[in-house]
């Protein structure tokens, strides 16, 4: 049975892949999937236009945006925060100012952004990974 410790913080996750994105806890080294939702972001087309770019980078900002007012409600009840920090973790086609928008609420709890290879379990102990490696520094 594992027994929270009074010291041990809970960090957020959220690990935002290419077709979904996955909430996760950590309370030391339990971790927890809150909720996991697929996005229907379209691919990229070898021989597509303009308009077809277009639509993809609209697809990826209203994903980004579902994917901060989920972690709103997941994370944040009637403005107490459940967690310690909020760690986001996002693959490389997801672009980089992230931060500038993510709403006020979550603003403050957001420690780091991860940028991971993999999403899902995958992606999470990557993360994990790469702050034990940042913090050791």
């Amino acid at each position: 049975m594992n027994i929270k410790n009074e010291n041990e913080k809970t960090v957020g996750y959220i690990v935002m892949g290419g077709h979904y994105c996955t909430y996760y806890t950590l309370i030391g080294s339990v971790q927890v999937e809150l909720f996991k939702f697929s996005s229907n972001i379209p691919t990229k087309m070898g021989r597509g236009s303009d308009r077809f770019q277009r639509q993809r980078e609209k697809a990826k900002a209203n994903y980004i945006t579902n994917v901060l007012d989920i972690a709103k409600h997941l994370f944040i009840t009637e403005t107490n925060l459940n967690i310690s920090e909020v760690v986001l973790c996002r693959e490389r086609g997801f672009p980089e100012d992230i931060d500038k928008i993510i709403t006020p609420d979550l603003a403050p709890y957001l420690k780091n952004i991860v940028v991971i290879t993999y999403g899902g379990y995958n992606g999470l102990q990557q993360a994990i990974h790469a702050m034990k490696m940042k913090n050791a520094k």
